[in-house]
This record gives C-alpha cells, sequence and structure tokens, in this order.
C-alpha cells in the first residue's frame, strides 16, 4: 500500500501483489522527496485486459482507469477483432484490479481527462464495421455509479491523437488528425485539423477563431498556470515538428517556448508542482527511422529551459502513458509479450527537477 504521509515523503507498504494469490512479506519503505536524485518504484502486475497499446488510461483520485486499446504488439493492425473495449480499475494503494463495465465502443489512443470525479473519454480511433477510422463521441464513466454513458460534449468532427484540458469551466481541444481511408485521395484521408475547439462541461465542442500556429498529432500538450504547452508531434507527411507553442487562455495567443535537445513523437507532457515533465514517444534520426527516447526531460517555466532527470526511464518508452500522481510522476505500460503491466512511481526530488 502507497501512503502519503505528508508533502514530502511517501510510504510504501507491502501486501499481495495483483500477479500473486496469497500473502507475501510485507515491507515499509519510506520515499522522501527531499533527496538529491529521484526515487523510482515499479510494480509488474497481471493484465486483466488483452490490449497491448494506445489505452484510455486516467488517474481519479486513487484509482487508475484503463480501457479499450489495440491487443496488437505491433504499430498498424487495425482489423475488427484488434480493439478492445475491455476496462479495468487498479487500485493505486493496494496495487489490486477490479474489471469494470467495458467501453461503449471498442477503440484505441481515446483522450481522456478526470472531471469532477468522474472519467470524460473523448474521440479515438476504432473500427465502423467497414473500415477503421478517427470518431467524434464522448462517453463518461461515473465512479459512483460505476458505469458509462454518453457525454454531451461531443466533437463537431472526428479526431484522434489529440490533446484535451480543462480550464475553469471550459474544455479545450488542440491538434490531432481526421483519418478517414474512405476519401477518394490518399492525401485527404490525413486531415490535421488547424482550429482549436473549446466546450462548456457537458455541452458539444464548437471551433472557435484560434487556429494553431503549427499542426500536429500525436504531440505532447499540458495545462500549466492558465497556458497550454504543445511539444513535438507529427504534422503533413508524418514530418516531426520542430517548433513548440504556448497558447494563453486568457488572451487566447500564441507564443514559443524553448524546445526540448530533441523532437519526440506520441511523447508525454505532465504538469506536477509548477514543472512539466516530458517522457517516453521516439525520436526521428532521419527521415525515415525512429528510436525509443529513453531520457525524462524537465521544463522549468520560470527560466523556459529544460534539464535531464533521467537518462533512461525503466519503461519501455514508446507505448507508455504518463500521468501525475500526487507529487509523482506515474508511467503505465502494457506493451509486453506477457500478460502484464507495468506501473512506475517516479518521485522527483524537491527543490530540484
Amino acid at each position: 500500500q502507497m501512503v502519503m504521509l505528508d508533502d514530502t515523503t511517501f510510504a510504501v507498504l507491502g501486501g499481495i501483489s495483483g500477479m500473486h494469490h496469497g500473502s507475501r512479506t510485507a515491507h515499509i519503505e519510506r520515499v522522501s522527496t527531499s533527496e538529491a536524485s529521484p526515487r523510482v518504484l515499479s510494480w509488474q502486475l497481471h493484465s486483466p485486459s488483452p490490449a497491448k497499446n494506445r489505452q484510455g488510461v486516467q488517474v481519479v483520485g486513487d484509482q487508475l482507469l484503463v480501457f479499450g486499446g489495440n491487443r496488437s504488439l505491433e504499430q498498424h493492425d487495425f482489423g475488427p477483432e484488434d480493439f478492445r473495449a475491455d476496462a479495468f480499475a487498479l487500485d493505486l494503494a493496494t496495487m489490486q484490479t477490479e474489471a469494470i463495465p467495458s467501453y461503449p465502443v471498442a477503440r484505441q489512443t481515446v483522450q481522456t481527462l478526470a472531471l469532477d470525479g468522474a472519467l470524460l473519454a473523448l474521440g479515438g480511433f476504432g473500427h465502423d464495421g467497414q473500415k477503421a477510422r478517427s470518431h467524434a463521441d464522448a462517453y463518461a464513466f461515473d465512479f459512483t455509479r460505476r458505469a458509462w454513458a454518453p457525454h454531451g460534449s461531443v466533437l463537431p468532427s472526428p479526431r484522434t491523437q489529440f490533446g484535451v484540458t480543462a480550464d475553469q469551466d471550459n474544455l479545450w481541444i488542440f491538434g490531432g488528425l481526421d483519418y478517414d481511408p474512405s476519401r477518394t485521395q490518399e492525401a485527404a484521408q490525413f486531415t490535421h485539423p488547424t482550429s482549436v475547439l473549446t466546450a462548456k462541461r457537458g455541452e458539444p465542442f464548437v471551433a472557435t477563431d484560434v487556429q494553431l500556429p503549427h499542426p500536429r498529432r500525436a504531440f505532447a500538450g499540458a495545462a500549466l498556470d492558465g497556458k497550454y504547452f504543445m511539444v513535438g508531434g507529427m504534422a503533413e507527411g508524418f514530418a516531426p515538428v520542430k517548433e513548440c507553442d504556448v497558447f494563453t487562455f486568457a488572451t487566447k495567443s500564441w507564443s514559443s517556448m524553448h524546445c526540448p535537445a530533441s523532437s519526440r513523437i506520441s511523447a508525454q507532457l505532465v504538469p506536477l508542482d509548477g514543472k512539466l515533465y516530458l517522457v517516453g514517444g521516439s525520436s526521428p534520426v532521419s527521415e525515415k527511422e525512429l528510436v525509443p527516447a529513453p531520457a525524462l526531460e524537465v521544463y522549468d517555466p520560470t527560466t523556459d529551459s529544460w534539464t535531464t532527470l533521467l537518462d533512461t526511464i525503466p519503461v519501455e518508452p514508446r507505448h507508455l502513458t504518463a500521468l501525475a500522481y500526487r507529487h509523482a510522476l506515474l508511467l503505465y505500460s502494457a506493451h509486453h509479450a506477457e500478460d502484464t503491466i507495468l506501473v512506475t512511481l517516479i518521485v522527483p526530488p524537491v527543490g530540484k527537477e
């Protein structure tokens, strides 16, 4: 069991693993976040779902909700049977999993947001019975009722690989891809929408007059202190986006920021205690070659600068999800040949990165 003792110390208590039956020797480990180096804690658990990547993942309270995804370890297996709807909740205090009702549709790359004790799930990519394409629907999971239901904040058109966030009472969507193989011209099958969308909670998203400075999908994005930060990703023709953009909600204006040492595709950007943590994804080494990006980098908005917290994370970088959990960075990955999931907590040192 993991308990937050105070603002600078976790206690990790041993117990029963989700992949074992019976008890094992208990242990207690105090993880002080005031030390000079980050602390890394990992759990390998049995996976309740056959999905291997691109699942919807979100932290709500002490629960990690995981749903949907693709059952293949490969990148482009898009048959109807490859998309999954399975869902489960992982209790982050006990590391025990519990099956919950399946997502209403079999889908991957659904974008998620925690809202008032519920989970909002938007868009994504899945099979419609004839072809695999982007989608525009919205669902919410109510933790009290333990049920999914359609949500009013649907997208005006299909999108996947976008960024979603909340600022006060408004929801915002940035970037993404509208892919539909039924379009006649191949170039038109990959449409990168540049309009920024917004919605009141529970109402449909609408396009604003704000346009992205640089079209991008599969990027790392996060909101912090009234701004939305966009790093990396891909544009038309699978080209990496080298620019890094910042949107200020109050003025609806764009500015630029320093970029990390190398571009990343499908990375994660997580706000935590006033800084942004960039983790996972792949970096281009040539026009046609991508390699895993193993480093954990940290952006300080007060100095507009990047530092490296870890040269190598203990998780395969290309298919992970990163989220904030209390004062720690939580990494989740199911991209293994075995039926396992890996959950890692990285606790940054206080006063450092």
